[in-house]
């Protein structure tokens, strides 16, 4: 049953392209220069400085050919997990990569009255994530005094970037960092991000994207860059780099006199604001592209909402959730998320009907999704040793354990197990298409690290 037969499942489906029906405000031009006094260089004159691209490929293979840890599997499965008070909770995993290079930043501090939460994604390294994290509040505090929340969010990401130029600016030429921020206040959820770091609100009823991501292949990311005599090859800024907004990457942003959209790699966020929903609004979830790359936010909310019903009601408990179920689907990149609870008594009246419906209309195994801790540390060579007993027991401890007299009748022990693929799962143990997918999903992980010491 199973031998020799090709592998057909692709994992979890790739994230989409999320609309986002909030009309962005684009960062003005002036937040350029914010040293009070300075004033911008005259547009025109200076011809374009950029690097060559073969220029940039040398500085980018250069970073990403730093020295990391080496991993081993016990390395890769490690996932830590934080809570930041009560309603807030953040987790993250290295995953296949060497080192982490994300920052998170949870503060009650920087805009009074107000929750900020922000996730930087770095690249080339993680110097200017952590000055980006390290930078955030400080900006925010100021900037809050005079501004409201969608100007302050506008103006902060470019002050950030200047100040990093200002102090290391030749050190993070081929060095980044996306970004996503957003801050809470009393009636108004406003978010500002750079890049393809994501937010997300889930809501009673539905989920709403809170950023769109900033790729090169946007017709309107493409069209900046061919103004700032740039080109997109291959979907990335001049053949190198995946995201079009982004701290640091100083390479990209020679342009002289240029504002910061007018650069190759600009650093102007775009920024939507919404007002709060009490009736409504449930909890907020920010991650990097490390977790979106095996998860649409369709996924995320019925995840969040499936561990809460199931009893992870600690809002690092819900984070680590969405971290294990995307590092088992494929991400092979780090994975870093904060959620932040907004009504945590609307969540309690979730049925166990509510949380299954949610997860089949997002295409996740309820409620095997939450239960991928029970996977993730297991290795190929030790469930192909596995009897029918213990079978039952795995079964069991992902909530799939309806289907263990069916690989009982099919005397599929765990060597047979690891051989199977979605479409056996569906035909020769009649299991539905969710549960088969799951199932599938676990041996692809074990197939993938079957090599790693």
């Amino acid at each position: 049953f199973g031998r020799g037969s090709k592998r057909q499942h692709g994992g979890a489906r790739e994230c989409a392209e999320e609309p986002n029906s909030l009309p962005p405000k684009r960062c003005p031009g002036s937040a350029w220069n914010p040293a009070p006094g300075a004033k911008r260089p005259a547009e025109g004159g200076a011809a374009p400085n950029h690097p060559s691209t073969i220029a940039l490929f040398r500085a980018a293979r250069k970073m990403s050919s730093q020295p990391g840890e080496a991993t081993t599997f016990a390395e890769l499965v490690v996932i830590h997990a934080s809570d930041h008070g009560a309603a807030t909770g953040s987790a993250d995993a290295r995953g296949w990569r060497p080192a982490m290079e994300d920052a998170v930043v949870v503060s009650r501090d920087a805009v009074p009255g107000a929750v900020t939460l922000a996730v930087f994604d770095g690249h080339g390294g993680v110097d200017v994530a952590k000055a980006g994290a390290a930078a955030l509040g400080p900006k925010l505090k100021e900037l809050s005094k005079s501004l409201p929340p969608s100007e302050y969010l506008a103006s902060v990401f470019p002050l950030i970037d200047f100040a990093i130029k200002e102090k290391d600016g030749a050190k993070f030429e081929a060095m980044g960092s996306t970004a996503v921020c957003v801050v809470v206040t009393a009636d108004e959820i406003a978010c500002g991000w750079l890049g393809d770091s994501k937010a997300l609100l889930g809501t009673a009823q539905s989920v709403e994207a809170l950023s769109t991501d900033h790729k090169p292949t946007d017709a309107g990311e493409k069209a900046r860059i061919a103004a700032a005599d740039g080109h997109v090859l291959r979907g990335r800024v001049n053949g190198v780099l995946a995201v079009s907004r982004a701290l640091g990457d100083y390479l990209y942003k020679q342009k002289a006199g240029a504002p910061p959209e007018g650069q190759l790699v600009s650093c102007a966020p775009d920024v939507t604001t919404r007002k709060r929903d009490p009736g409504g609004d449930d909890f907020l979830v920010l991650a990097c592209d490390g977790l979106w790359e095996k998860m649409t936010i369709e996924q995320a909310r019925a995840l969040v909402r499936c561990a809460w019903q199931m009893g992870y009601k600690g809002p690092s408990d819900l984070a680590k959730r969405l971290v294990e179920y995307a590092l088992m689907a494929g991400s092979t990149d780090n994975i870093t998320c904060v959620v932040h609870v907004l009504d945590s008594k609307r969540l309690d009246l979730l049925s166990e009907a509510d949380a299954r419906a949610g997860c089949e209309a997002a295409e996740i195994c309820y409620p095997a999704c939450c239960c991928v801790r029970a996977v993730l540390p297991l290795r190929r060579r030790d469930v192909q040793q596995y009897d029918d007993g213990r079978m039952a027991s795995l079964l069991d401890a992902v909530g799939l354990g309806r289907h263990a007299p069916a690989f009982a009748a099919q005397q599929v022990n765990g060597e047979c197990f690891v051989e199977v693929v979605e479409r056996e799962f569906v035909e020769d143990l009649d299991m539905p298409a969710g549960d088969a997918a799951f199932l599938a999903l676990c041996n692809e992980w074990w197939e993938r690290t079957a090599a790693w010491p």
